[in-house]
């Protein structure tokens, strides 16, 4: 928990609405709070027992009593019923923009923080378009993967986006640049500070000890910023589980990454989103990932199948990962593990759907877990090189293993977002495989 937020959030936890009645506004002038945003707020009548408001101008926590304040709702003053004096207000999961008087200028309050009205003052807290205003950042930016969720943000258009670059930048477009070195926390924490980013994504390909390094500053950072709330982990992928930590440094960062978030106030998600299609469009679909090989290799017509064809795997384009993941910074709630289906596949109704698009045959064969877990694969070394020297074929007899024993089969029993934005349609793996093949 951020220490600015401990008093007033954990008062906030206890103090629904209560049977206690608020002071009555009998003289003018008295403090109103007007609700315009869809979040319900919480508002204090000050000097009353029962909890304890943190408020901002304050240094030790005040007696007050707690009341709870819809969507779209106002309370207090003395022109209106009921005449009710509101000393204070906060909203107690998000960053909230309030107005003082028809004049004032909006301002960005922290969640669980608590403002003070003032005899006369009518504050106002409104929203952008029905949805918060946010500042959205992404490290790693300007790579691939995290440029695709950045273009996914641009297109959602409804947040201020700022790709995290290590080189200074001009803004281009709807996307600003933060130069950052991730390698200095205090250097982060005052970039975070001054564009006021409340959600961090890091999209940085975390695949080595220094960027697993990268990430925990990262983390760090958002939890010492003043103003950030949210973080996103690195993790556009399979659902890594802990029972892979011993086979997968990449399991084992993420769950570094989970254990470092969660001795923070931060709250955080990660995307289980299985396999991206692109792969099975390049060179021909456009898109922002590099050049990679699984399962498939279009243009040589041929398929390592891992252990058993009919197993399943989740499989998205990261175009439609990006619109996931835009429409995800609206939501109030975040679960821990956000999931997105998509098209989930047997390896055997890959095959079929590439083979259709190219208009023959693969050859097909069937690696055993025994032979990928030792770390060998087949056709290797017709791959693409990943960056692993000599190490290339374990790391993609690893990902295969992973894949033959269900790993990239997105869970059903996680609240997937394909059901929390039903607007958004999905493209399927023909779709991808023939716009990109066919007739080649």
């Amino acid at each position: 928990m951020k220490p600015s937020a401990i008093l007033s959030l954990g008062a906030l936890l206890l103090g629904a609405s209560s049977p206690v009645e608020a002071s009555e506004c009998k003289v003018p002038p008295c403090g109103r709070f007007e609700n315009s945003t869809p979040w319900t707020a919480k508002w204090a009548d000050l000097g009353k027992k029962d909890h304890l408001c943190q408020l901002k101008t304050v240094a030790k926590p005040v007696k007050c009593h707690q009341y709870s304040l819809g969507a779209n709702s106002s309370r207090g003053g003395y022109f209106h019923k009921p005449r009710t004096d509101v000393d204070a207000f906060c909203f107690a999961d998000r960053t909230y923009y309030v107005k003082f008087g028809p004049r004032g200028s909006e301002q960005a309050i922290k969640k669980g923080v608590w403002i003070k009205i003032n005899s006369a003052q009518t504050a106002k807290c409104v929203a952008k378009n029905g949805v918060p205003h946010l500042v959205v950042a992404v490290a790693g930016g300007t790579g691939s993967v995290g440029s695709t969720i950045v273009d996914g943000l641009v297109e959602y258009g409804k947040h201020k986006v700022y790709a995290l670059s290590r080189k200074e930048r001009s803004p281009q477009g709807a996307v600003n640049y933060l130069k950052v070195d991730y390698n200095d926390t205090d250097a982060i924490i005052k970039a975070f500070e001054e564009a006021g980013v409340n959600i961090l994504i890091c999209a940085i390909s975390v695949v080595s000890p220094e960027t697993n390094q990268a990430q925990k500053n990262l983390i760090q950072a958002a939890e010492l910023s003043p103003c950030t709330e949210r973080f996103v982990i690195s993790s556009f992928d399979m659902l890594h589980v802990k029972e892979d930590i011993e086979l997968s440094p990449l399991t084992r960062y993420t769950f570094e990454a989970i254990d470092e978030l969660e001795r923070t106030g931060l709250t955080y998600t990660r995307i289980a989103n299985g396999w991206f299609l692109d792969y099975y469009g390049m060179p021909y679909w456009k898109c922002n990932l590099e050049p990679w090989i699984n399962i498939l290799n279009m243009e040589s017509k041929w398929a390592v199948i891992p252990a058993d064809g009919n197993i399943q795997a989740s499989f998205l384009t990261s175009q439609d990962m990006s619109r996931f993941v835009a429409r995800l910074m609206d939501l109030e709630n975040w679960e821990k593990i956000s999931a997105i289906r998509a098209n989930t596949l047997s390896f055997n109704q890959l095959v079929d759907a590439a083979e259709k698009a190219r208009g023959s045959k693969f050859k097909v064969v069937v690696d055993s877990l025994e032979k990928l877990k030792s770390g060998k694969i087949s056709f290797f070394p017709d791959y693409p090189s990943i960056g692993y020297g000599e190490g290339d074929e374990a790391f993609l007899a690893m990902i295969h293993y992973q894949a033959g024993i269900g790993r990239y089969l997105v869970p059903r029993h996680f609240p997937p977002l394909d059901e929390k934005f039903p607007d958004l349609k999905v493209t399927t793996a023909s779709e991808v495989m023939d716009a990109s093949w066919k007739g080649k």
